[in-house]
Protein backbone atom coordinates (compact mmCIF):
# COMPACT_ATOMS: atom_id res chain seq x y z
CA UNK A 1 0.00 0.00 0.00
CA UNK A 2 1.27 3.26 -0.80
CA UNK A 3 0.73 6.69 1.00
CA UNK A 4 0.79 10.14 -0.14
CA UNK A 5 2.09 13.04 1.38
CA UNK A 6 0.34 16.43 1.85
CA UNK A 7 3.19 17.69 -0.34
CA UNK A 8 2.59 14.59 -2.96
CA UNK A 9 -0.79 15.61 -2.93
CA UNK A 10 -0.69 18.91 -3.60
CA UNK A 11 1.72 18.32 -6.74
CA UNK A 12 -0.76 16.42 -8.16
CA UNK A 13 -3.14 18.80 -7.76
CA UNK A 14 -1.50 21.36 -9.04
CA UNK A 15 -0.41 19.14 -12.19
CA UNK A 16 -4.07 18.18 -13.21
CA UNK A 17 -4.89 21.95 -12.55
CA UNK A 18 -2.04 23.31 -15.05
CA UNK A 19 -3.10 19.88 -17.13
CA UNK A 20 -7.14 21.32 -17.14
CA UNK A 21 -5.77 24.62 -17.78
CA UNK A 22 -4.05 23.46 -20.98
CA UNK A 23 -6.86 20.96 -21.99
CA UNK A 24 -9.47 24.21 -21.51
CA UNK A 25 -7.51 26.23 -24.06
CA UNK A 26 -7.19 23.51 -26.52
CA UNK A 27 -10.90 23.42 -26.25
CA UNK A 28 -11.45 26.69 -27.05
CA UNK A 29 -9.27 26.70 -29.96
CA UNK A 30 -10.60 23.39 -31.48
CA UNK A 31 -14.24 24.60 -31.11
CA UNK A 32 -12.98 27.62 -32.57
CA UNK A 33 -11.60 25.83 -35.64
CA UNK A 34 -14.56 23.27 -36.05
CA UNK A 35 -17.46 25.34 -35.08
CA UNK A 36 -16.62 29.08 -36.12
CA UNK A 37 -14.70 28.49 -39.89
CA UNK A 38 -17.37 26.55 -41.08
CA UNK A 39 -20.12 29.08 -40.09
CA UNK A 40 -17.81 31.48 -41.28
CA UNK A 41 -17.02 30.29 -44.67
CA UNK A 42 -20.64 28.60 -44.92
CA UNK A 43 -22.00 32.29 -44.55
CA UNK A 44 -19.51 33.78 -47.28
CA UNK A 45 -20.28 31.40 -49.64
CA UNK A 46 -24.29 31.89 -49.08
CA UNK A 47 -24.18 35.38 -49.28
CA UNK A 48 -21.55 35.02 -52.15
CA UNK A 49 -23.89 32.84 -53.86
CA UNK A 50 -27.42 34.52 -53.35
CA UNK A 51 -26.06 38.20 -53.90
CA UNK A 52 -28.00 39.33 -56.97
CA UNK A 53 -26.03 41.59 -59.66
CA UNK A 54 -27.82 44.81 -59.63
CA UNK A 55 -27.59 46.51 -63.12
CA UNK A 56 -28.67 50.35 -64.12
CA UNK A 57 -32.46 51.20 -65.08
CA UNK A 58 -30.92 51.64 -68.49
CA UNK A 59 -29.80 48.49 -68.65
CA UNK A 60 -32.44 46.45 -67.55
CA UNK A 61 -35.01 48.72 -69.42
CA UNK A 62 -33.02 47.59 -72.43
CA UNK A 63 -32.81 44.66 -71.31
CA UNK A 64 -36.95 43.87 -71.41
CA UNK A 65 -37.50 46.00 -74.71
CA UNK A 66 -35.17 43.93 -76.64
CA UNK A 67 -36.56 40.91 -74.36
CA UNK A 68 -40.48 41.95 -76.07
CA UNK A 69 -38.81 42.73 -79.28
CA UNK A 70 -37.20 39.64 -79.75
CA UNK A 71 -39.69 37.18 -77.92
CA UNK A 72 -43.53 38.60 -77.76
CA UNK A 73 -43.68 40.72 -80.97
CA UNK A 74 -43.77 39.47 -84.46
CA UNK A 75 -41.07 39.59 -86.73
CA UNK A 76 -42.59 42.43 -89.01
CA UNK A 77 -44.29 44.90 -87.35
CA UNK A 78 -44.14 47.82 -85.14
CA UNK A 79 -41.53 47.83 -82.45
CA UNK A 80 -41.21 48.90 -78.81
CA UNK A 81 -39.40 51.97 -78.01
CA UNK A 82 -38.77 52.72 -74.66
CA UNK A 83 -39.66 55.97 -73.32
CA UNK A 84 -38.65 56.50 -69.78
CA UNK A 85 -37.35 54.45 -67.29
CA UNK A 86 -36.51 55.00 -63.68
CA UNK A 87 -36.49 53.09 -60.17
CA UNK A 88 -39.63 52.46 -58.66
CA UNK A 89 -40.75 50.37 -54.90
CA UNK A 90 -37.43 48.16 -55.26
CA UNK A 91 -38.13 47.74 -59.15
CA UNK A 92 -37.43 49.52 -62.67
CA UNK A 93 -40.79 51.44 -63.96
CA UNK A 94 -40.13 51.74 -67.69
CA UNK A 95 -42.69 53.17 -70.08
CA UNK A 96 -42.25 52.09 -73.99
CA UNK A 97 -44.72 52.68 -76.63
CA UNK A 98 -45.67 49.90 -79.46
CA UNK A 99 -47.29 52.03 -82.29
CA UNK A 100 -49.78 54.48 -80.85
CA UNK A 101 -50.49 52.75 -77.58
CA UNK A 102 -47.88 53.34 -74.41
CA UNK A 103 -47.23 50.56 -71.75
CA UNK A 104 -45.80 50.40 -68.00
CA UNK A 105 -44.40 48.05 -67.16
CA UNK A 106 -41.75 46.20 -64.49
CA UNK A 107 -38.20 44.62 -64.26
CA UNK A 108 -36.47 43.59 -61.27
CA UNK A 109 -33.48 45.14 -60.46
CA UNK A 110 -31.32 42.09 -61.73
CA UNK A 111 -33.03 42.42 -64.69
CA UNK A 112 -34.15 38.93 -65.08
CA UNK A 113 -38.08 38.93 -64.42
CA UNK A 114 -39.95 40.98 -65.96
CA UNK A 115 -43.67 41.81 -64.62
CA UNK A 116 -46.08 43.19 -68.13
CA UNK A 117 -48.05 45.25 -65.82
CA UNK A 118 -48.54 46.59 -62.17
CA UNK A 119 -51.58 46.57 -59.88
CA UNK A 120 -52.18 49.23 -57.08
CA UNK A 121 -53.18 47.13 -54.55
CA UNK A 122 -54.01 50.61 -52.21
CA UNK A 123 -56.25 51.77 -54.93
CA UNK A 124 -59.59 51.51 -54.77
CA UNK A 125 -61.96 49.49 -56.85
CA UNK A 126 -65.00 50.06 -58.32
CA UNK A 127 -67.22 46.62 -57.54
CA UNK A 128 -68.66 46.04 -61.27
CA UNK A 129 -71.01 43.57 -59.39
CA UNK A 130 -72.98 46.11 -57.51
CA UNK A 131 -76.73 45.58 -57.65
Amino acid sequence: MQYFTTKDIFSIIKKMHLTFRFTKKIAIILAVIFIGLPLVGGGVYYFKKTKNKIISVDGAAKTAIDFINQNILPAEGDKAVLITANAEEGLYKFIFKIGANEYTSYITKSGKYLFPQGIDLTAPIENKNQK
